[in-house]
């Protein structure tokens, strides 16, 4: 399913639509999980751990597309909201005799397709997000939880890639002019989803 930006009688709206052009996926995915108490014994409760996940995933523009674009656009994208690479690593407190399970993990995306408009592509550019959750098992039937989460909350930014169409001292990539495909981005937006907390508890029977 796509995202465009299309025009109207009152301006100009995002509308969705099912692709009928086929779709090219391709990727691999690596993860490790090790045991710090392979070093020490006083480590025995530690583990870090991660993947990385690479995804090439592209479709040819659909004509509703081609016909807002110009001419400079490339003929195939990648797909919607669908990013190129994913990476997590994470380090995990693990203790059954005290009932504590912690964990501090970091995620990030890569750029992701977020619309299509007369104006370029609209991306979400990669961002950094920090998590922390610890739960403990007071008795054999209840448990706290305590989660933290984005911790950083870093600004995340939407640019548009603009072909090569523009000459601004701004933009992000090389300055290739009109031929120059898929390299000059022109920040959107910006915007902070912010942090979130939270506590529960759960009692079993």
């Amino acid at each position: 399913i796509e995202r465009i930006r299309v025009l109207t009688g009152g301006g100009s709206s995002f509308t969705f639509f099912n692709n009928d052009n086929e779709a090219e996926v391709t990727g691999a995915e690596f993860e490790v999980r090790y045991s710090l108490g392979n070093f020490s014994d006083f480590l025995q409760n530690l583990y870090i751990g991660g993947n990385y996940t690479y995804i090439d995933a592209t479709v040819e523009r659909s004509t509703l597309e081609t016909d807002i674009l110009p001419a400079s656009a490339s003929r195939e994208r990648q797909l919607f909201n669908q990013p190129e690479n994913i990476m997590n690593a994470f380090v995990n407190y693990r203790n059954e005799g005290l009932g504590l399970d912690a964990t501090l993990s970091a995620n990030q995306v890569g750029q992701q397709l977020s619309g299509v408009t007369s104006a370029g592509d609209i991306f979400i550019d990669p961002h950094l997000t920090l998590n922390f959750i610890v739960s403990w098992k007071v008795t054999e039937n209840f448990s706290v939880k305590f989660s933290a989460k984005n911790l950083l909350d870093p600004k995340k930014e939407r640019s548009y890639d603009t072909f090569g169409a523009i000459t601004d001292p701004n933009e992000i990539g090389d300055a290739g002019g009109i031929a120059d495909e898929s390299t000059d981005f022109d920040i959107r937006d910006s915007y902070r989803s912010g942090r979130s907390f939270g506590v529960s508890a759960s009692y079993s029977f």
